[in-house]
């Protein structure tokens, strides 16, 4: 789509530009990486805490070690496994608000700078009337003054009509060329890949009734930002339990071994605290 589109092509619709933007952004890519690394983060918190093993043989003689060999699974019952859980949930909501913010972001860009665009077109077309009409009456103008029916002062007004509907024409190109650019830059197309869009679907408007109240209380209860905001509350709280948690005794199986590389000698079970 880096040329401009030829004659008969389909209209650039809105819809086809926020596709466009939402394959194109590094900014929500990066945030949908981020929900996938959070998503990991919880299956990890839930799994149990790795197991210690210790070994440690003598080499030079039997009193080399007094213990060769120890392994130690934590069970985590003091909290900490669901403190931890409870953290990396919090924060993969945060993750997902934070997609969805800037997703909603994204999209509301797109249009406004798709309707931009538009309206730039629209100003651009209205202008090119504007310099027809006025070349028009300037033509008729001139001939009328050579046939001595009007006065050459009014040919020069209309000259000067010309004059000021060119600039506005090519101010109009100069907002086009513009809001293309910035409607580009949001599409992630830029230098020979960018979009040409010459032709853009007509701006339709619809009036329908709207109840105020539910609307805003849709929009509040709709805000990623709120939930985004009450998951980084729940983040620190269950942050806060697990540094409680932590601190309280933990119970873990072992077994010990006094010797390994000479035969499994004094070898037991027991549980650590």
């Amino acid at each position: 789509m880096g040329q401009p589109q030829p004659v008969g092509a389909p209209p650039f619709t809105v819809e086809e530009a926020v596709a466009l933007a939402i394959r194109q952004n590094p900014h929500l890519s990066a945030a949908a990486r981020e929900v996938v690394a959070a998503r990991a983060g919880v299956r990890a918190a839930r799994a149990l805490a790795n197991p210690a093993l210790i070994f440690a043989p003598a080499i030079t003689s039997a009193g080399g070690s007094d213990e060769e060999l120890l392994f130690q699974q934590p069970l985590e019952l003091n909290g900490t496994r669901a403190a931890r859980t409870g953290v990396a949930r919090a924060n993969l909501r945060v993750a997902q608000a934070q997609a969805i913010v800037e997703l909603r972001n994204l999209v509301a860009a797109t249009k406004t700078a798709y309707y931009e665009l538009a309206r730039a077109q629209e100003q651009r077309s209205l202008a090119v009337d504007l310099l027809q009409i006025a070349a028009e009456i300037d033509r008729i103008t001139r001939r009328q003054v050579e046939l001595g029916s009007r006065a050459g002062i009014e040919q020069t007004q209309t000259a000067i009509e010309v004059a000021r509907a060119r600039q506005q024409v090519v101010l109009a190109e100069s907002q086009v060329a513009s809001a293309r650019a910035a409607l580009n830059l949001l599409l992630g197309q830029t230098g020979p890949d960018a979009v040409g869009m010459g032709l853009l679907s007509p701006l339709t408007f619809t009036s329908e009734p709207v109840d105020e109240e539910a609307a805003i209380r849709q929009a509040l209860a709709a805000r990623a930002e709120i939930a985004g905001e009450e998951a980084s509350r729940d983040a620190f709280r269950h942050g806060a339990r697990l540094a409680r948690a932590e601190g309280r005794p933990d119970l873990a199986p072992q077994l010990r071994a006094e010797s390994v590389t000479r035969g499994l000698n004094n070898a037991g079970l027991g549980i650590a605290v």
